[in-house]
Parts: structure tokens; C-alpha cells; sequence
């Protein structure tokens, strides 16, 4: 899910990956999803419901020696369970208006299963991803570089065929490679 970008309050929510989801009363949210690709510079594969969970088991109920920052915004999930590979049940302890905000916020990211279970912190040191691009190359302190992911499950999508981010410390040298520097 993600919040619609052409909604101006920020409060509406739309299908990213999630193709349809229900509210049920008084604790479940099962979402069913889109048939997506995974790719990393280790893993590649088709992501399921058993990915999301373990992403969000991962946040929620985090394992010993690992520290989730968001953990406390999901207090009121009970529990996660993926019925069928491509739905998700979030049941809840209790109503919580801001459970779909919550799933809509860009950091959570989700993970191949297999991977955390060999590895919780292998995200620390590594890409996976869904999204437009795929992960080229990070150097660090210079620049970090992605190429259009052709399984991207948003057809026509990207525009871009890649990208380059440059990284810039010295706010001086921000202004000097700027190429509107003096436009109004």
C-alpha cells in the first residue's frame, strides 16, 4: 500500500503491491497481492505472502540481537499470517486508526523469508528490493547507482532508463553543482 500521491491530505490509500484489502471486524486485514519479482545481488525470485510476514514478523517480533525502530508503531498487531501465497491477515488486539498508515509508510520494506532466516541483520549490508530500479552500485561518500529493473511489476515504468545519486558534503560545492545556481 502507499499514501495516493495525488491525494493533498495524505490520507488516502492506495494499491501499491496490494491489489485489494478488507477490514474485517474486529481484528483482521487480509490483503491480497500483486505477483511480483524480488532481485538483489544475492536472491531473485518471486515475492509471496511468506515474505511479507517474515518482513514484518522481522518488525514486529523482532529476534534476539536485532533492534527494530519500528517496532512500537505496530504494538497493536497480534499477529501476522500468510493463508495462501498471495494473501496476508494482519489480526489486531484492538481497532487502531493508524494501522493502514502505518502500512502505507515507505520504509517497510520487505524481504525474501529464506534470506532473514539465514541471516536477521541482512539488510544491513545488502539491496532487495520490488521497485523500479535494481541495485548497481554504492560507493561510499561518492555516489550510489540503480538501472531500470525490467520486471518491474508497474508496466511502462520506469521512465528512466537509470540513475546516478552523487553524494555532496561541502554545502559550498552543493551550490557550485547546481545547474539552475542563479535561476530564478
Amino acid at each position: 500500500m502507499r499514501v495516493d500521491p495525488t491525494d493533498r491530505t495524505g490520507t488516502k490509500f492506495v494499491g501499491d503491491l496490494a491489489e485489494s484489502w478488507t477490514i474485517s471486524p474486529p481484528t483482521g486485514a487480509p490483503t491480497r497481492s500483486r505477483s511480483v519479482r524480488v532481485s538483489s545481488s544475492t536472491t531473485a525470485g518471486v515475492m509471496t505472502a511468506k515474505d511479507v510476514k517474515a518482513s514484518y514478523d522481522h518488525i514486529i517480533f523482532p529476534p534476539a540481537n536485532v533492534v527494530s525502530s519500528r517496532k512500537a508503531t505496530y504494538q497493536a498487531v497480534e499477529s501476522v499470517e500468510a493463508p495462501a501465497p498471495d494473501t496476508i491477515v494482519f489480526r489486531l488486539k484492538h481497532p487502531e486508526a493508524s494501522f493502514m498508515a502505518n502500512l502505507a509508510q515507505p520504509w517497510n520494506w520487505i524481504y525474501k523469508a529464506e534470506t532473514l532466516a539465514k541471516d536477521p541483520n541482512w539488510y544491513k549490508t545488502h539491496v532487495m528490493g520490488t521497485g523500479p530500479f535494481k541495485f548497481v552500485e554504492y560507493v561510499r561518500g561518492s555516489h550510489w547507482v540503480g538501472k531500470k529493473n525490467p520486471d518491474y511489476w508497474d508496466k511502462g515504468k520506469p521512465y528512466l532508463d537509470g540513475f546516478r545519486a552523487i553524494f555532496i558534503p561541502s554545502a559550498s560545492a552543493q551550490v557550485a553543482a547546481n545547474p539552475r545556481r542563479g535561476a530564478p
